[in-house]
């Protein structure tokens, strides 16, 4: 039997005067105070007066319909919250009428997106939702740094990206609590990383280096020229890497997507020799010497042997040299 058959039947019984046994509901409280749409919600309201039927209370807040039901004559509970639905009082109909609330059930704020999703310090994001309120107590932060922004409207908020932000969650919080949002795909707004230095400013493969900056959150890779390096550890503030074998003297770049930065300066990789061949030789033979951190450009090695510069043969690379023993080298 749906609602308004069971409200007639209210109505005849009324007439016929047998209508005690449907009683006016009653609201006495509800708990808790605040919720936010489009969240699983948990709210009791209790009073007297609520039907136990499948459909048998109607429950509203400040008149949109909400997902309820009662768990007996004296509870009911609300499950679900529309996007939509604002703050007001709760109202509960049954059929044998209708009773309101005294207090205002608050609605919290709800994100549906924000945009763009990433930008620099000083850029401006435009935040879309509901029940952004014009209370001064109402913030909002990048990765919990406080912003400067303007209230447009109750459903959209201009902001600007502070001096000191990092990426990570933009959250908008009033007197109710911080904003949810299940339309939103994306939480975290990007900052660009930024490179306050390096250190140390050169070493051979298989050191460590410590990169200092800032927004290193959600750090994908690190490279030094264009070959990647193992990151050993990492967080908003700092990240290590490990010199690459196959590593040359470049900038070290930093990706976090959706954006990447780069040093200002090379990184300097030294260079190491690990072996060479054949281990002896008369002037004009040539050695191929295997090794991390060779230039991979003839023009910018010198190779010596004990103090005498030799020439450089054939193709170089990271890895190898070929060198000619000059005519006056001696054993070293």
């Amino acid at each position: 039997m749906n609602f308004n058959l069971r409200r007639c039947l209210w109505i005849l019984l009324s007439v016929l005067g047998v209508s005690s046994a449907f009683a006016q509901p009653t609201i006495s409280s509800f708990s808790p105070l605040s919720g936010f749409p489009g969240m699983p919600a948990q709210v009791t309201i209790t009073g007297t007066g609520f039907s136990t039927s499948p459909g048998g209370n109607i429950v509203r807040i400040n008149g949109t319909q909400v997902t309820a039901a009662a768990t007996a004559t004296t509870q009911i509970q609300i499950s679900a919250i529309p996007i939509g639905t604002s703050t007001g009082k709760i109202s509960v109909q049954t059929i044998a009428g209708t009773v309101q609330s005294i207090d205002n059930f608050v609605i919290g704020p709800f994100i549906e997106s924000f945009s763009p999703i990433s930008g620099g310090i000083g850029s401006t994001v435009v935040i879309l939702g509901a029940q952004f309120s014009n209370s001064p107590s109402m913030t909002l932060k990048f990765a919990g740094t406080n912003a400067v922004f303007t209230r447009n409207s109750s459903s959209q908020i201009t902001a600007t990206v502070p001096a000191n932000a990092m990426t990570g969650p933009l959250t908008v919080s009033t007197a109710v609590g911080a904003a949810k949002g299940t339309n939103i795909t994306i939480t975290n707004f990007f900052v660009p990383p930024i490179i306050s230095s390096f250190s140390p400013p050169s070493s051979r493969a298989g050191s460590n280096i410590t990169i200092i900056g800032r927004s290193f959150a959600g750090v994908s890779a690190v490279r030094i020229g264009n070959i990647t390096a193992a990151i050993v550890s990492s967080d908003q503030t700092n990240i290590v890497i490990t010199v690459p074998n196959n590593a040359a003297t470049g900038k070290i770049s930093v990706d976090a997507p959706p954006n990447s930065t780069l040093t200002t300066s090379n990184f300097i990789v030294l260079p190491t020799i690990v072996s060479f061949t054949p281990p002896k030789g008369r002037p004009g033979t040539n050695v191929v010497i295997t090794g991390t951190g060779f230039n991979g450009s003839a023009a910018n090695i010198t190779v010596k042997f004990n103090g005498t510069t030799a020439t450089i043969v054939g193709p170089t690379s990271i890895n190898t040299i070929t060198s000619t023993v000059p005519a006056n080298a001696t054993s070293g």
